[in-house]
């Protein structure tokens, strides 16, 4: 009896009748429940992310192996106040970014809005980070031979002391460096020639080729952005 309650938890008359229409009436129902009929159950929403927060292929959709497990990011404490700080630290002084508490206002909007959406609130089951970037705007090759680059050296020397860092491309991106159509690149280039930005970053797409990114990028809400790699940002 306890397990009969148990299941019949919630269930009150206008559930029941709801659920007896959803199968197509009294008649249907009765068949139903004496071996004469049977029902298929599916999502009527498609989900697009899994349960550990990677992007599901669509049927047919070429350039996506299996994720290597092997290879996995660790899911950080965010704290706001030292991701600001070390970005400073890295651009430098002259670079302005968001005040803390509008970037961690924005980036916590960024995280109910993919919690409130059922096709892909299964991101935040996988690992997230919050980042932000300063205004900067020209020409892309410039910021990142000038600018981009240059702030990670000092970020990356800074965490592997032990460890050399060599851009192979140093003095050569200038003017080569340009926005592939269908990843929504431009929108973040517009937003952050015009002003700090900030975002949630996804690694959620590991075994996707390239273009199969840019397919599967496609079929999500126009907010979320393909990022250079398998990865996306909100």
């Amino acid at each position: 009896m306890e397990k009969i309650l148990q299941v019949l938890e919630g269930f009150d008359a206008s559930h029941t009748l709801a659920l007896i229409n959803a199968l197509g009436g009294r008649d249907i129902a009765l068949d139903i429940m004496a071996g004469k009929k049977k029902v298929t159950v599916e999502d009527v929403i498609q989900l697009l992310f899994d349960q550990n927060g990677r992007g599901i292929p669509f049927p047919g959709m070429k350039g996506v192996v299996d994720a290597n497990r092997s290879f996995y990011l660790n899911q950080p404490e965010i704290n706001y106040v030292a991701i600001i700080a070390r970005l400073q630290k890295s651009f430098g002084p002259e670079f302005k970014f968001l005040p803390v508490e509008e970037f961690q206002a924005r980036c916590e909007a960024v995280l109910e809005f993919v919690r409130n959406d059922p096709q892909i609130e299964n991101l935040l089951k996988g690992r997230y980070f919050p980042f932000a970037i300063p205004q900067l705007k020209g020409d892309l090759g410039q910021l990142l031979d000038d600018t981009i680059v240059p702030s990670l050296e000092r970020s990356y020397r800074e965490q592997f002391s032990d460890r050399s860092f060599t851009n192979y491309r140093h003095g050569e991106l200038a003017g080569q460096v340009t926005v592939i159509a269908n990843t929504r690149q431009e929108c973040l280039i517009k937003t952050m020639a015009d002003e700090p930005t900030c975002g949630i970053y996804f690694p959620a797409l590991q075994g996707f080729g390239i273009l199969a990114d840019r397919d599967f990028i496609a079929k999500l809400p126009e907010r979320v952005i393909n990022s250079a790699t398998a990865d996306i940002y909100i």
